[in-house]
């Protein structure tokens, strides 16, 4: 579906947000907000930044396996908004999805190490823009974070219209 203007997401995406064609691509002109359980395939696509509110979860059939899967592409930045969860002791904010930051950063927007915990579970592909401070990736703002691949992005049903970057063979850390 297109949207001449920004859209927020504010309780996931199922099959109703996908439009008449439901082709699984949302784009959208300006900015995109988004949180919640992702229950179909899709990718949507901001010609300008998208801002992440809250949890986005994927919806699992009987066996665990994602019946929804997200892609987030922006042409900027994509942020995690101010008022995303994370400021209590306890609280975590959780994310499932890969991110493309085809111009900018991921960012988590805030006072640094005041929010909790972020468990990031997915991939993500950021160029890292030229007013980047802290490069392709700044999201000190939580104080314990964990990153995680998610293999089930290579799993059927796949995400529609979706960027293949590079094939990784080896890994070291330094």
């Amino acid at each position: 579906s297109y949207h001449s203007a920004g859209v927020t997401f504010s309780d996931g995406i199922d099959d109703e947000d996908l439009g008449e064609d439901g082709n699984g691509l949302i784009f959208a002109e300006k900015e995109v907000y988004i949180e919640g359980e992702i229950s179909v395939p899709v990718t949507i696509v901001s010609a300008a930044d998208i801002y992440i509110t809250g949890n986005i979860t994927w919806a699992e059939d009987a066996d665990g396996n994602p019946t929804g899967k997200l892609g987030l592409f922006a042409k900027n930045d994509i942020y995690i908004h101010k008022d995303a969860p994370g400021a209590g002791d306890s609280e975590t904010l959780e994310i499932r999805a890969q991110l493309i930051a085809d111009g900018g950063s991921f960012a988590a927007v805030g006072t640094k190490g005041a929010k909790n915990e972020l468990i990031f579970k997915g991939s993500m592909a950021i160029r890292g823009g030229a007013d980047s401070k802290y490069g392709a990736a700044d999201l000190g703002v939580y104080g314990i974070r964990s990153y995680e691949y998610d293999e089930k992005l290579l799993d059927t049903p796949a995400l529609p219209f979706v960027t293949y970057i590079a094939n990784l063979d080896s890994w070291k850390e330094v």
